[in-house]
């Protein structure tokens, strides 16, 4: 009996034994499905819907931002093996419109990841200048991806190899819609079937000749199981990253089409799987952190790429970014500040109830100094102003302004408020000095580019005092600060904002006059595509004939004609182009409504204010 008991025992641990050796090997991934990226799980479709939208990547270059566990390995035969950067909250690339102190900007409101602007590869060798002027960085302008276009593998190579030491990824442009990428042949136009084996060499030969890794930046193609094959495409040559723009490539004559497709995107997500290896960003459809929570839910997307979202709002990621501890140190000085100025702090909520009764007070008192009889609507909102002061009152503020005491204990005797760094998520206006000093700090920007930023910042508020125009024609940053200045002494109660009738009617004639400006180029497009279909021509025929602008040669010359030949010349040659903008003396009056193309010859690209992409 003792000696069965025995190997009862004996039998009964071995299969103990067994069974533990079988879960192991079950358990053990196979090399196709190693998650490099520490932390993180793979997820089915329906289980990464339900995990957190925009999830914490942490700090430095470390891990994937996704949530499910794309992009966790790296393709044997590829040079750039490091791990990718964060990549859930990304500022998109903007010619004139992502430039560094946009790009910081951004930064301290919760972008974890940026681009550069497009530059140009060939220029980009050859010409050290154009490096110099394009290209700009610092060492808090990090993670960072450059962002080049070009349709030449070693070209573009040489590009990286000059940049790669300065950013973390190199990004290939096969997005870009514009004209002059069809004339370029580059962006979308290189997403034909035709150059298809050139892409793949060109994505193939930057990862196999960098030390960081390669991203593509792609539109949707006509078909979901077209768009799929181009993204399994690309990461078997070696891409690392592929953002998806949700929107059509579009032709030479038609650039948009309406909202991001994202159901669409979603398809293509859910067709790559979660063992595709690499991550995929959502671009398209983003105005506020809600859309940022709800396109990454729809779509199934690794993370969000932002442009015009930002471009309005550039503390969009601000909510959805981890919060950083405040500075105990700030925070004490500022309430001893306030205790010597025997004022109180207050809370967070009665600075925004009297920001929007003060606003609302402004409105009515506009509305009072109008010459004319009000509307029953006007009317019942003017005699509210009794109550509106009484609740101005009671939160211990005076027609929405601040106390003398607490704006001198608040700015040391004057002056704007010093606020820490990323800390005006809440105003516009405060939010735009902010950019401007960052401009001051890191000059990259133009002042064309700084008045962009401002307008679309400050829009409502700009509008709202009746100062949008004059921002437009600022001639330098000074008089930008001045504007802002002014719009911010309206909205704290300093300066009393009087209602002028006539500056709102002249400012409605010149958007009146732009926008019939700017649907000439579009009419023209129009009526070329048109004329070429009833001469059985490619619909972008005439659309191509006179595109490539002039050379500062070809100016020359045609300055050297009579009076009577320069028109006809410049039309043979160069009719898509403005002459009153290169020829004609203190160039074309239109600025950038002219609906011909401006294109400056030292920098052909076209801006972001030019042609938006997005």
């Amino acid at each position: 009996k003792k000696e069965k008991k025995e190997k009862t025992e004996k039998k009964v641990m071995m299969e103990k034994k067994s069974k533990k050796s079988k879960k192991v090997k079950k358990e053990r991934p196979g090399a196709a499905e190693v998650n490099t990226s520490p932390g993180t799980k793979r997820h089915s479709g329906s289980e990464r819907a339900r995990t957190s939208p925009v999830p914490d990547t942490g700090t430095g270059s470390t891990g994937s931002s996704s949530s499910n566990s794309r992009g966790g390995a790296a393709t044997p035969s590829v040079r750039g093996q490091s791990a990718l950067p964060p990549h859930a909250r990304v500022l998109a690339p903007m010619v004139g419109g992502s430039e560094l102190a946009f790009r910081l900007l951004c930064r301290r409101y919760g972008a974890d990841l940026c681009y550069t602007p497009m530059m140009y590869s060939e220029k980009y060798v050859a010409d050290e200048g154009y490096r110099t002027a394009q290209f700009h960085t610092c060492a808090e302008d990090r993670p960072l991806v450059a962002h080049f276009c070009g349709n030449d593998p070693e070209t573009l190579l040489a590009a990286g190899r000059l940049i790669q030491s300065q950013c973390d990824a190199i990004d290939l442009n096969l997005g870009c819609p514009q004209r002059i990428a069809h004339s370029g042949h580059f962006g979308s136009y290189l997403l034909d079937l035709a150059d298809r084996p050139l892409v793949l060499r060109i994505v193939q030969t930057l990862a196999t000749g960098l030390d960081i890794p390669v991203f593509c930046k792609i539109r949707l193609l006509e078909t979901v199981p077209e768009t799929v094959e181009l993204c399994r495409q690309l990461a078997g040559a070696g891409c690392r990253l592929i953002a998806v723009h949700a929107r059509y490539r579009g032709t030479a004559t038609r650039r948009r089409d309406g909202p991001a497709h994202l159901d669409e995107l979603a398809e293509v997500v859910s067709r790559l799987g979660t063992k595709f290896p690499c991550p995929i960003l959502a671009n398209g459809n983003v105005k506020s952190a809600a859309d940022v929570t709800a396109n990454i839910a729809r779509t199934g997307a690794d993370g969000i790429m932002s442009a015009e979202g930002l471009l309005d709002n550039p503390t969009l990621f601000d909510s959805l970014a981890p919060a950083a501890a405040p500075s105990t140190t700030a925070t004490t000085q500022h309430a001893t500040a306030m205790d010597e100025a025997g004022c109180s702090l207050g809370n967070g909520a009665d600075d925004k109830a009297v920001k929007k009764l003060g606003k609302k007070l402004r409105e009515v008192d506009r509305l009072a100094s109008l010459d004319r009889e009000l509307t029953p609507h006007e009317a019942a909102k003017v005699s509210k102003r009794g109550s509106l002061k009484k609740k101005l009152k009671r939160l211990g503020r005076a027609d929405g302004a601040t106390s003398t005491a607490r704006r001198k204990a608040e700015t040391g005797g004057g002056g704007a408020p010093p606020r820490a760094a990323g800390s005006n998520a809440d105003d516009k206006v405060a939010l735009a000095v902010e950019y401007l000093d960052l401009c001051d700090e890191h000059p990259s920007a133009t002042l064309s580019s700084q008045i962009f930023h401002v307008r679309r910042m400050c829009k409502k508020e700009l509008d709202m005092y009746q100062l949008l125009t004059e921002c437009s024609t600022a001639q330098c940053a000074t008089a930008l600060r001045d504007i802002l200045k002014r719009c911010a002494d309206y909205i704290d109660g300093t300066t009393p904002f009087v209602y002028d009738p006539a500056r709102d009617a002249d400012a409605k004639e010149v958007a009146d006059r732009r926008k019939a400006e700017v649907g000439k180029r579009k009419a023209y497009d129009s009526r070329m595509a048109r004329k070429a279909k009833r001469e059985g021509l490619a619909a972008d025929h005439y659309v191509k004939l006179g595109r490539d602008p002039p050379t500062q040669a070809d100016l020359a010359a045609i300055k050297l004609l009579g009076e009577p030949d320069r028109i006809p010349a410049w039309r043979a040659q160069f009719g898509q182009h403005c002459f009153g903008f290169h020829c004609a003396e203190g160039g074309c009056a239109r600025d950038r409504a002219c609906a011909f193309l401006h294109t400056d010859i030292s920098r052909e690209d076209p801006t972001w204010l030019q042609e938006s992409t997005v």
